[in-house]
């Protein structure tokens, strides 16, 4: 996605639906240009969720079970003259239910991490928007 994809993206669980797997993603954009999560993400096989316009044949699948594309943004920030200016929102009623059709891979206790972190989007306790505070799969993987 970007230079230094680590400081960009955050992998924060890994989901399935029992046929197909899914990773819940935190990006952090650069520039901000139009489509950039979205074009990136499918460039390297791995589209958005019920995307229309770049995620192919997998779209047919996925709009089975989630109603829109599913890219969120749930914080957004900018220098004010006063100072930094930001605001938080929480995770659509459509995007909630179609979490809600997945579950942590390899099921509950495999993936604390996975689990966490759907209960946190599921549940919006990861509203603080604080980037160096969101959980990573990263560390889980290492261990």
């Amino acid at each position: 996605m970007a230079t230094n994809c680590k400081q960009r993206c955050h992998r924060q669980a890994h989901l399935t639906n029992d046929t197909e797997r899914f990773s819940l993603v935190a990006v952090r954009i650069s520039t901000g240009r139009r489509h950039q999560i979205r074009t990136h993400l499918a460039s390297s096989g791995h589209p958005v969720v019920c995307d229309g316009k770049y995620g192919g044949e997998r779209y047919r699948k996925d709009v089975t079970w989630c109603p829109r594309n599913f890219l969120h943004r749930y914080r957004l920030a900018w220098d004010g003259v006063n100072g930094q200016l930001e605001v938080n929102t929480t995770l659509p009623r459509e995007l909630k239910e179609a979490l809600g059709h997945l579950v942590p891979k390899g099921g509950p206790g495999v993936c604390r991490t996975s689990e966490v972190q759907l209960q946190w989007w599921l549940a919006d306790e990861w509203l603080d928007g604080d980037w160096a505070k969101l959980p990573s799969l990263e560390a889980e993987e290492a261990n």
